[in-house]
């Protein structure tokens, strides 16, 4: 089965303990959670978070080279679930899922307390993909700008990279 992921923010380096990991979503068990900083990460146990946040990072850095310009990291939470998860409005503080949830790999919000989350589908197969997709999401949604024009810039350069191969 397919799943999702929502990351946090990083803030430093290694796990830290005692983080309030919430213990489901949208009734899906979220059993293994941990933080990287003030990112956590928290996944239905398809995947090690430590696993997880190594990838994200790795994501990010791709997408960082491949824009030749420095985005800051946009994500808070982290959130490896069942790809069904995607469609269920309880994952969503607005109540309300994306459109194409039924076929995504990934999808962004934002919670009531403002922090920024990725949900990706933690199915091995997709995995890649769906980070590749909820990284460059959250870096056009989430890229701290009144410019129009630059956060269309940035938007066009994360799209392009979300659909290329490498």
């Amino acid at each position: 089965g397919a799943a999702a992921l929502v990351l946090m923010q990083r803030g430093g380096p290694g796990p830290a303990t005692g983080s309030a990991a919430a213990s489901e979503i949208a009734g899906v068990p979220l059993p293994k959670h941990a933080a990287f900083g003030k990112r956590e990460v928290q996944t239905d146990g398809s995947i090690e978070p430590a696993e997880l946040a190594k990838l994200y990072d790795s994501t990010l850095g791709a997408l960082r080279a491949y824009a030749h310009t420095e985005l800051p990291d946009p994500v808070d939470v982290l959130l490896a679930v069942p790809a069904k998860v995607l469609c269920e409005p309880k994952a969503y503080y607005v109540g309300q899922p994306p459109a194409n949830c039924a076929t995504a790999d990934a999808a962004v919000s934002i919670d009531k307390g403002g922090t920024h989350r990725v949900m990706v589908v933690s199915d091995r197969a997709r995995l890649m993909n769906a980070l590749r997709k909820g990284v460059s999401q959250a870096a056009c949604e989430f890229f701290p700008t009144e410019d129009n024009k630059r956060l269309g810039e940035i938007c066009a350069l994360t799209s392009r990279f979300a659909e290329s191969a490498n």
